[in-house]
């Protein structure tokens, strides 16, 4: 193999290496094996099959002055990072397709967040998000809205109505009730969710309007982990025909 040292390459074809001190202009057409040495200015890199490695000593630099460092499969380009302002701007361009963060969780493949990006960016965590710390006690991993149906006898279906909100495993409730019929004990089922009801864990609440008796006081008790009752002091409220309660209450859950 012969070795060519010139400062000023036009042509040349065939095998061999080419050491050059000063700037080699043009084009290089067709297969370079070994290693480049020193600055290469090109706009475009390509190769007709496997893989490209880049291995430096130190780090790997890629200065856009475009602010632009766009990622791209088959010539669609699915990712871009941008300085915006001076700030780290990360996105897909692509219409409706998310962002997702993945790693491996003692072997299994998990995605730790996902960016919604068809419903406006929505973050979707895999196990909740720690606050202050990183512990079970600091995590958030639930939550929920929703509505529940209330149920007792000789409701009035149409005028009853309950909605949730779920934070952990802490619900508050809000209800509409309105009576269909006479009822002797109003028990009310259909609870979203079990209520805890041991000792220094049972909830309540109160009855905000009533039309009953404007200067009663209703409360709202858990009897059971399913059911709960209107009380006005020790005794429990009943509704008659027309009669409407609205109030909320609060609970702890298993989970």
């Amino acid at each position: 193999m012969s070795t060519i040292k010139v400062d000023t390459i036009a042509t040349r074809t065939g095998s061999g290496n080419i050491t050059a001190s000063n700037t080699i202009a043009g084009n290089v057409t067709g297969n370079v094996t070994g290693n480049v040495t020193g600055n290469v200015t090109t706009s475009s890199i390509t190769t007709a099959s496997g893989d490209l490695t880049v291995d430096v000593a130190g780090d790997i630099i890629l200065d856009a002055d475009g602010a632009d460092v766009k990622l791209s499969d088959g010539g669609t380009v699915y990712g871009e990072l941008t300085n915006a302002a001076s700030y780290l701007r990360i996105k897909n361009p692509i219409q409706d397709q998310d962002i997702e963060i993945s790693g491996n969780d003692g072997g299994s493949a998990i995605t730790a967040l996902r960016f919604d990006m068809s419903d406006a960016g929505r973050a979707v965590f895999n196990a909740g998000v720690s606050l202050g710390g990183n512990t079970t006690a600091n995590t958030l991993d639930d939550y929920e809205e929703g509505t529940w149906t209330p149920n007792f006898p000789n409701k009035n279906n149409s005028a009853t109505q309950g909605s949730y909100t779920k934070i952990g495993n802490f619900v508050t409730c809000t209800f509409d009730f309105q009576a269909g019929g006479s009822n002797t004990d109003v028990n009310i089922t259909g609870v979203p969710f079990t209520m805890l009801v041991g000792a220094g864990q049972r909830g309540g609440g109160v009855v905000t309007y009533q039309n009953r008796n404007s200067t009663e006081v209703w409360t709202v008790i858990p009897v059971s982990s399913s059911a709960i009752n209107l009380y006005h002091g020790a005794a429990s409220r009943t509704l008659t025909a027309s009669e409407t309660a609205i109030g909320t209450f609060s609970f702890f859950t298993t989970s």
